[in-house]
């Protein structure tokens, strides 16, 4: 395991990387939502980041200890929070994304209209 991942890196990185933002981030749109996609969803962005933790493990284990190493740790590590969330207490997770973007709205709209003065 230790050679492919080293090996096959930057295809596995290439892969793993938009896998966890996508599949975390419809994870947080399908929480938003009451989808009966979300624990798909959640089981498949938490694969996608222990694998990724996994690789990085290989990585660290061997002493590679590098900018990247740790952005992909950080990356992982906060997808695998996230998802976590959305399966074990999905509603507060719902509630505070609705106030994340309820206190957005107001500083949104006056940076567009802000922006449309200049």
């Amino acid at each position: 395991m230790l050679e492919f991942s080293h090996h096959y890196c930057v295809e596995i990185c290439a892969f793993l990387v938009p896998a966890n933002v996508l599949t975390t981030g419809l994870v947080l749109w399908a929480v938003g939502r009451g989808s009966v996609w979300t624990q798909m969803l959640v089981r498949l962005g938490s694969v996608w980041a222990l694998v990724m933790l996994l690789h990085v493990a290989t990585w660290l284990w061997i002493g590679v200890v590098m900018v990247p190493t740790f952005v992909l740790l950080g990356l992982a590590g906060v997808c695998l929070g996230l998802n976590l969330w959305a399966a074990l207490h999905r509603q507060s997770l719902k509630l505070g994304l609705r106030a994340l973007l309820n206190r957005t709205k107001g500083r949104t709209k006056t940076v567009i209209l802000s922006y449309r003065n200049h």
